[in-house]
């Protein structure tokens, strides 16, 4: 069971049905607002006031067109600076971007020129930073001819720099980024177990439900939800009854049209390109790692079992970025990361599924690319790093069942972690306007009760590393949206068909890494084959806090929301 929450949200997926109408069931933990409408959990501070000193040179976002092919590749060298003191054992590389050779398609082992400038101070144990993106500590070193390769682990930004005082305040221009990825990066899905039904004996009017928790694990729950009709007792419906409906076909539906997903990219490692990226396949789902018109990832899958396409992007209006960083012997006493021009959220939830329960997906993804923005100005080369993951979930209990729907909210502020002499705050806009909602567009066909869950987490890096070691002050930001659909026999039943629907948002601040249990695992993996000793999944401070949720469902209370 995981005990750390990957999606601070829950959302419930209505499986085995017989009606609909008014029931009970598990509650969150925390408080839930009324149907149809959003309101923050609970009041939040305002971002921290500025703690950074005036810097001599202005930081700035680095032209990636004027970045040398060693830096477009393996990222930009650091130099000593008066702006930040290293910690005493660091090995740092001024050369590091020319030195290196290349990178595993696994992101895990760099290649050195054994030749070059401090290259034999490398050694196990030791932290190196030889380019923005190469930076960790030493976990094993091998020596082949003129090459040296090596395994870096995960540091905390305190491992890197002893004292600094550092502030960039500067629009961001997602236009130009720097797209690298690892094909071969570990763990990059993990499958949860598909969703299947335990139907039980019931009166016609019971639902089983499965209530999916903030950390991933699942529950079922049965309940009754109101008087059977006449004419039906408590032994009208059958275990026999239940596995007949879900084996039955029905006339053809249609169903979404998915475009079908180009080949992988297999294990090359290609030279980073300049500007959003267009798409990744990890095995048979195709990703696109930016899409939608802000921060926004979406998903496809055309497969025999099942079609779905899925989006959420955080749409943004002239976004700019504020980030401070103070480090002194003490430690880390202020981080802040302040994501302006948030506009609002798109959600957009799509499947189709002739297989019914043997068809059903259960997965989570971590994207083995990172989009980058290089700064430059403030003695240490950072970089605005943003990486996501996922998880997708769906529930079709009948064969030649759909589901859709689209929901589109309007807000405006900032999105923003703050950590000041031990003290946490962090936000997002918390009244939003309904432009559409996920309940009142939803649709299908089913003879079966119907659900899907689409969860995406994003999160903003400004610090040093790649992929799942990037460590500095980050802000995670995660929408999970939970679709339900009743059985349309039930309109037969009692006259109606249940339609349920929740978003919830929430925040995930820190400073430091945190990587995902799956990929730690797959990692490890890995490293225990190399005889290499494990790595940890956590490393600084960490603060999570749901924001706002807006659930809906018809008629009200059929589907348990209060």
């Amino acid at each position: 069971m995981m005990k750390r929450a990957w999606f601070a949200t829950l959302a419930v997926v209505i499986l085995a049905a017989g009606g609909a109408c008014k029931s009970k069931r598990p509650q969150p933990s925390a408080a839930a607002p009324a149907s149809g409408a959003a309101t923050a959990r609970k009041p939040l501070p305002a971002p921290p006031p500025s703690t950074a000193k005036p810097s001599t040179s202005t930081p700035h976002a680095i032209d990636p067109h004027s970045l040398s092919e060693a830096e477009l590749r393996f990222g930009v060298s650091p130099t000593r600076s008066d702006a930040v003191t290293y910690q005493d054992n660091v090995v740092l590389m001024e050369q590091g971007a020319k030195a290196i050779r290349s990178v595993s398609p696994d992101g895990l082992t760099w290649t050195f020129d054994a030749n070059a400038p401090q290259v034999r101070e490398i050694e196990t144990g030791k932290v190196v930073f030889a380019t923005s993106r190469a930076v960790g500590r030493v976990l094993g070193v091998r020596h082949s001819g003129s090459d040296v390769s090596v395994v870096f682990g995960p540091v905390e930004i305190t491992d890197v720099i002893k004292e600094a005082d550092l502030s960039y305040h500067q629009p961001l221009d997602l236009q130009s980024m720097v797209a690298y990825t690892a094909p071969n990066y570990p763990g990059t899905s993990s499958d949860l177990g598909k969703v299947t039904a335990d139907a039980g004996r019931g009166d016609g009017t019971s639902i089983t439900a499965i209530v999916l928790s903030s950390a991933g694990d699942i529950t079922p729950v049965s309940f009754v939800s109101r008087p059977a009709p006449s004419g039906l007792t408590p032994d009208a419906w059958t275990d026999a009854d239940s596995a007949l409906i879900r084996d039955m076909q029905e006339p053809a539906t249609g169903g979404i049209q998915i475009p079908t997903a180009p080949k992988a990219l297999g294990a090359v490692v290609e030279v980073p390109g300049i500007g959003p990226p267009s798409q990744t396949d990890i095995q048979d789902f195709h990703v696109v790692p930016f899409c939608c018109g802000g921060l926004g990832i979406k998903l496809l899958h055309d497969g025999a079992d099942i079609k779905f396409q899925a989006y959420v992007v955080l749409r943004l209006n002239k976004p700019t970025l504020d980030f401070e960083l103070k480090i002194n012997k003490n430690g880390i006493q202020a981080a802040k990361v302040v994501l302006n021009g948030a506009a609002g959220l798109t959600v957009h939830l799509e499947a189709a599924t002739t297989k019914g329960l043997s068809g059903n997906v259960n997965k989570t993804f971590y994207v083995p690319v990172d989009l980058s923005v290089p700064i430059a100005g403030m003695g240490v080369p950072f970089a605005v790093t943003l990486h996501q993951q996922f998880l997708v979930r769906t529930a079709f209990t009948a064969k030649n069942s759909t589901l859709s729907s689209t929901g589109d909210y309007t807000f405006s502020g900032t999105i923003f972690m703050g950590l000041d002499n031990g003290h946490w705050g962090v936000g997002a806009p918390t009244a939003l306007h309904i432009n559409s909602s996920l309940g009142q567009s939803l649709s299908g066909v089913s003879l079966g009760a119907t659900g899907m869950v689409f969860g995406m987490e994003g999160r903003v890096i400004v610090g040093i590393g790649a992929f799942g070691f990037v460590t500095g002050p980050y802000l995670g930001y995660s929408a999970v949206a939970g679709l339900t659909r009743g059985s349309d026999l039930t309109t037969g039943l009692v006259g109606v068909t249940c339609r349920g629907s929740e978003l919830a948002l929430s925040i995930n601040a820190g400073v430091g890494y945190q990587i995902p249990k799956s990929v730690k695992d797959a990692i490890n993996f890995l490293l225990g084959a190399l005889h290499i000793a494990p790595i940890q999944s956590l490393g600084g401070l960490q603060h999570n806090e749901s924001l706002w949720r807006n659930a809906s469902d018809n008629p009200k209370g059929c589907a348990g929301y209060k």
